[in-house]
């Protein structure tokens, strides 16, 4: 068991161990959840979100340098792209045609997965600043996805079709 007072906790440890509690006891919830070990964590703020897409989880990189994928039929994982160390990169995200968009936080890029290429883009969003603008977002059938407000006025308007971004003030 981990017990960060002792310092037998490493980073993550406790709060897999209590993700494991939590599932043990909701086992009769649906649907049935199940615990699958990840083999390599990397920091405490790894993944913030997650989309599901031909039956995988496709985790949102939130301060990890890779995305986690996780097959859930056979609930094996895999590790993608490689990214700098940084905290709260990038934070939610949305599943559209075949891409997983991750929505800035930190990061002056929206981050795209494409599934079928398995391949990454970025792209500027052009506001060169450090501070925590927006935070998740949602986005459209049509390809338009929408960053609310965290610490500004205005909200973040994605198309993803054309790869632009406005600002709604």
């Amino acid at each position: 068991r981990c017990n960060p007072k002792d310092g037998a906790c490493k980073v993550g440890r406790c709060m897999l161990e209590k993700y494991r509690a939590f599932v043990e006891q909701n086992k009769e919830l649906t649907p049935n959840f199940s615990f699958i070990p990840i083999s390599e964590i990397q920091n405490r703020f790894q993944y913030v979100g997650g989309q599901i897409a031909n039956g995988k989880l496709y985790a949102i990189i939130n301060s990890s340098e890779k995305m986690l994928t996780c097959d859930l039929r056979s609930g094996e994982t895999d590790f993608l792209g490689s990214y700098a160390k940084n905290d709260f990169k990038w934070t939610g995200g949305c599943l559209y045609q075949d891409m997983i968009v991750m929505f800035p936080r930190f990061e002056n890029t929206l981050l795209i997965y494409h599934i079928e290429s398995k391949t990454f883009e970025e792209i500027d969003c052009g506001l060169h600043d450090t501070a925590e603008q927006n935070y998740g977002g949602v986005c459209t059938q049509g390809g338009i996805s929408y960053q609310p407000p965290r610490s500004t006025n205005h909200i973040l308007k994605w198309d993803l079709n054309e790869k632009e971004r406005k600002k709604i003030e």
